[in-house]
């Protein structure tokens, strides 16, 4: 293999003990908290190497198989995992980038550290208040396009008023596209203002498009200058290229987990580092390994094999599997009391026109919805509804763009002209709103769901 120095032989030490003990507490892949402590050798290392022979630092050296990047990093070095951020594209081998100042995770724990007042390796909302105070965000809320309360909660994944220093990493992880282009939202929709951005969806605090497009220039440029500066060590400058737009529209809908149009810190956190082996859903293993809530209202640990009580109170169906959308319900849910306001609704950016005053979403609602967003979530009747469900031929569930769709033996099912998927009478659909033919509902009174829910295709 190359000489790569203590870094490599930290990476190595770290694949060992995940391979021969893995089982036993390896803080690279077992302790959750541990899994945002990156050394600070190790980052110098990555830094340092170039990032297409550092699958060379594997055990195997190399004669072991070629590793992108990013999949080296998932595989041998997940507790730097908030230390890189891929671009996405191209597809077959994503560029990778963390160079410049701002891209710099020793410095994100440097800044917990110094807010950390009492040293207890958490952050109260006062404590938080430092991160506010930094330049960008103070900007930001000062021009009423952020609200500071919502960033604190919104960072809050465990939701026990508290930021731990993983919490931390995930929110400079995410917020670092915004740091390095240093802007805010860049497009606003018909129903928001530069007046009410911080009152309405996500309190401002969400990647949209435009800020993407300026995150690809400016990411591609620091990396382009560190190939650049280190090209007679053999860094070429030619394996880097500025994004197409159709990679763009394409890195975007991959982010944008529930195609709002808007990219969350709930679902930059779920699909980069919840999400561990990429599938589209949590495994009972993965949410435990997750920062998301792990203990009773007690504080005692769940127990993950016998009664995981915070796993089910994500995963309905029990199916083994925390889709996003089942995590957003309870991200949004922010009173627990398992229903939506309005205002918990539209906060949490779901689309207009489910949720009213006077009507909230249930969970047994919230099952519709998700079927209706899995058949219809890009506007049209999807190829990728694999059920026979008809919905309500009235707004919102029902829109001229899918009215005039068709799509007919997906799956082996036949599914009608979508102007055609009007419910034959009150007793087939949910509250007057949609109903599936394929067992789910039991009981014409209350329509309880039950088997296997229709899952939300990514």
């Amino acid at each position: 293999g190359s000489s790569m120095g203590i870094g490599t032989m930290l990476v190595r030490g770290c694949l060992l003990l995940g391979i021969l003990l893995p089982f036993a507490s390896s803080d690279c892949t077992i302790n959750r908290d541990a899994l945002f402590s990156c050394a600070t050798s190790d980052h110098a290392w990555m830094t340092a190497s170039y990032p297409e022979l550092w699958w060379e630092g594997t055990d195997q050296g190399t004669s072991g198989a070629r590793l992108t990047p990013m999949d080296y990093v998932r595989q041998y070095l997940r507790c730097c995992l908030y230390c890189v951020w891929s671009l996405e594209y191209p597809s077959s081998e994503p560029i990778v980038t963390l160079y410049g100042t701002t891209l710099d995770c020793d410095t994100f724990l440097n800044d917990f550290q110094t807010f950390d007042r009492d040293s207890n390796e958490k952050l109260t909302r006062s404590e938080f208040q430092a991160y506010l105070d930094m330049p960008l965000n103070t900007v930001l809320i000062e021009k009423q396009f952020l609200d500071p309360e919502y960033v604190f909660s919104a960072a809050d994944l465990d939701k026990d008023k508290l930021i731990s220093s993983g919490e931390f990493m995930v929110l400079r992880h995410f917020w670092a596209i915004a740091e390095l282009t240093r802007s805010g939202p860049t497009a606003f929709s018909n129903d928001t203002t530069l007046d009410s951005i911080a009152d309405g969806r996500l309190g401002g605090f969400f990647i949209d498009q435009g800020q993407l497009a300026l995150w690809f220039t400016q990411a591609f440029t620091e990396a382009q200058n560190m190939y650049a500066n280190r090209q007679s060590e053999g860094w070429d400058p030619q394996l880097l290229r500025d994004a197409t737009d159709v990679e763009k529209a394409d890195v975007f809908n991959l982010m944008d987990l529930d195609r709002s149009g808007f990219i969350s810190l709930e679902e930059h956190y779920f699909r980069v580092f919840a999400d561990v082996n990429g599938d589209g859903w949590l495994s009972n293993g993965e949410y435990y390994e997750s920062l998301y809530r792990n203990v009773n209202d007690a504080k005692e640990p769940d127990n993950r094999f016998l009664y995981p009580i915070n796993f089910n109170e994500h995963d309905w169906n029990r199916d083994g599997q925390v889709t996003f959308l089942e995590r957003k319900f309870v991200a949004a849910d922010s009173n627990g009391d398992d229903t939506l306001s309005l205002s918990e609704w539209t906060r949490a950016d779901f689309p207009a026109g489910f949720v009213t005053d006077s009507q909230e979403m249930t969970r047994i609602r919230y099952f519709y919805f998700t079927a209706l967003l899995a058949c219809a979530k890009d506007g049209t009747w999807s190829s990728d509804c694999i059920l026979d469900v008809r919905f309500q031929n009235v707004p919102p569930f029902s829109t001229a763009e899918l009215a005039a769709s068709t799509a007919s033996d997906v799956g082996g099912k036949n599914i009608t002209e979508a102007a055609g998927n009007t419910c034959d009478g009150d007793a087939f659909c949910t509250l007057g709103r949609a109903c599936s033919y394929f067992g789910y509902c039991h009981d014409t009174t209350n329509l309880v769901p039950v088997g296997n829910f229709p899952r939300f295709v990514r």
